[in-house]
Protein backbone atom coordinates (compact mmCIF):
# COMPACT_ATOMS: atom_id res chain seq x y z
CA UNK A 1 0.00 0.00 0.00
CA UNK A 2 1.46 3.46 -1.26
CA UNK A 3 2.07 6.09 1.61
CA UNK A 4 0.58 9.53 1.38
CA UNK A 5 3.26 12.18 0.91
CA UNK A 6 3.97 14.70 3.52
CA UNK A 7 2.84 17.16 0.60
CA UNK A 8 -0.67 15.69 -0.23
CA UNK A 9 -1.27 15.15 3.99
CA UNK A 10 -0.08 19.01 4.13
CA UNK A 11 -2.84 20.08 1.24
CA UNK A 12 -5.21 17.88 2.10
CA UNK A 13 -5.05 20.08 6.00
CA UNK A 14 -5.00 22.68 3.75
CA UNK A 15 -7.91 22.71 2.14
CA UNK A 16 -9.71 21.64 5.07
CA UNK A 17 -9.02 24.79 7.11
CA UNK A 18 -9.90 27.01 3.74
CA UNK A 19 -13.33 25.04 3.75
CA UNK A 20 -14.04 25.59 7.41
CA UNK A 21 -12.97 29.30 6.39
CA UNK A 22 -15.28 29.23 3.49
CA UNK A 23 -12.73 29.55 0.81
CA UNK A 24 -14.33 26.33 -1.53
CA UNK A 25 -12.45 27.83 -4.35
CA UNK A 26 -9.34 27.64 -2.61
CA UNK A 27 -6.79 25.61 -4.23
CA UNK A 28 -3.22 25.42 -2.32
CA UNK A 29 0.30 24.52 -3.48
CA UNK A 30 2.03 22.81 -1.20
CA UNK A 31 5.67 22.97 -1.39
CA UNK A 32 9.20 22.72 0.01
CA UNK A 33 10.38 25.94 1.45
CA UNK A 34 13.39 27.58 2.44
CA UNK A 35 12.16 29.24 5.76
CA UNK A 36 10.02 26.45 7.01
CA UNK A 37 9.64 22.51 6.18
CA UNK A 38 6.81 23.43 3.69
CA UNK A 39 4.93 26.63 2.25
CA UNK A 40 1.41 27.03 1.12
CA UNK A 41 0.90 29.11 -1.84
CA UNK A 42 -2.44 29.87 -3.41
CA UNK A 43 -3.65 32.38 -1.08
CA UNK A 44 -2.54 35.39 -3.93
CA UNK A 45 -5.15 33.99 -6.55
CA UNK A 46 -8.10 32.76 -3.78
CA UNK A 47 -7.54 36.64 -2.65
CA UNK A 48 -8.26 38.58 -5.89
CA UNK A 49 -10.96 35.98 -6.47
CA UNK A 50 -12.39 37.35 -3.38
CA UNK A 51 -11.60 41.27 -3.76
CA UNK A 52 -9.66 40.70 0.16
CA UNK A 53 -5.78 41.20 0.77
CA UNK A 54 -3.82 38.19 0.13
CA UNK A 55 -1.97 38.64 4.08
CA UNK A 56 -5.58 38.64 5.77
CA UNK A 57 -6.77 35.32 4.40
CA UNK A 58 -3.18 33.81 4.94
CA UNK A 59 -3.56 34.82 8.33
CA UNK A 60 -6.55 33.33 8.78
CA UNK A 61 -5.45 29.66 7.09
CA UNK A 62 -3.55 28.99 10.66
CA UNK A 63 -6.48 28.67 12.65
CA UNK A 64 -8.72 26.73 10.91
CA UNK A 65 -5.90 24.14 10.47
CA UNK A 66 -7.40 20.98 12.30
CA UNK A 67 -5.71 20.08 15.70
CA UNK A 68 -3.16 16.93 15.66
CA UNK A 69 -0.08 15.60 15.56
CA UNK A 70 0.86 17.04 11.56
CA UNK A 71 1.53 20.65 12.30
CA UNK A 72 3.79 22.19 15.07
CA UNK A 73 3.45 25.69 13.47
CA UNK A 74 2.00 27.72 10.81
CA UNK A 75 3.16 31.15 10.19
CA UNK A 76 1.94 34.15 7.39
CA UNK A 77 4.94 35.26 5.20
CA UNK A 78 5.11 37.74 2.87
CA UNK A 79 2.12 38.49 1.32
CA UNK A 80 -0.26 35.24 0.99
CA UNK A 81 2.63 32.39 2.29
CA UNK A 82 1.74 30.37 4.65
CA UNK A 83 4.89 28.28 6.24
CA UNK A 84 4.11 25.14 8.03
CA UNK A 85 6.32 23.39 10.46
CA UNK A 86 5.72 19.90 10.82
CA UNK A 87 5.29 18.13 14.39
CA UNK A 88 8.49 15.35 14.99
CA UNK A 89 6.01 12.80 15.69
CA UNK A 90 4.49 13.33 11.66
CA UNK A 91 8.24 12.96 10.49
CA UNK A 92 8.99 9.50 12.37
CA UNK A 93 5.46 8.57 11.04
CA UNK A 94 6.16 9.11 7.92
CA UNK A 95 9.40 7.07 8.50
CA UNK A 96 7.80 4.54 9.98
CA UNK A 97 5.34 3.81 7.25
CA UNK A 98 8.32 3.99 4.42
CA UNK A 99 10.46 1.30 6.22
CA UNK A 100 7.31 -0.78 6.89
CA UNK A 101 6.96 -0.68 10.16
CA UNK A 102 8.94 -4.10 11.07
CA UNK A 103 12.36 -2.79 11.69
CA UNK A 104 11.85 0.64 12.69
CA UNK A 105 9.19 -0.64 15.10
CA UNK A 106 11.69 -2.75 17.00
CA UNK A 107 14.75 -0.28 17.04
CA UNK A 108 12.82 3.34 18.03
CA UNK A 109 12.84 2.53 21.67
CA UNK A 110 17.00 2.48 21.78
CA UNK A 111 17.94 4.18 18.72
CA UNK A 112 20.97 5.03 18.00
CA UNK A 113 22.25 1.13 19.41
CA UNK A 114 25.28 1.28 22.01
CA UNK A 115 28.42 0.36 20.87
CA UNK A 116 31.85 0.04 22.25
CA UNK A 117 33.11 3.07 19.77
CA UNK A 118 29.73 5.15 20.79
CA UNK A 119 28.52 5.49 24.35
CA UNK A 120 25.45 7.73 24.06
CA UNK A 121 22.69 7.25 26.81
CA UNK A 122 19.78 5.77 25.26
CA UNK A 123 17.09 7.64 23.70
CA UNK A 124 12.88 6.40 24.05
CA UNK A 125 10.87 7.55 20.84
CA UNK A 126 7.42 7.48 21.82
CA UNK A 127 5.01 7.01 18.79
Amino acid sequence: MPVPSLASSLSDSVCAAATRLGLADFAPQVRRSEHADFQADGVLAAARALGRRPRDIAAELPAGLPAGDLVAAATVAGPGFVNLELTDRALLAQLADRLGGGWWRCRAATWPPRTARHRRPRQTVEM
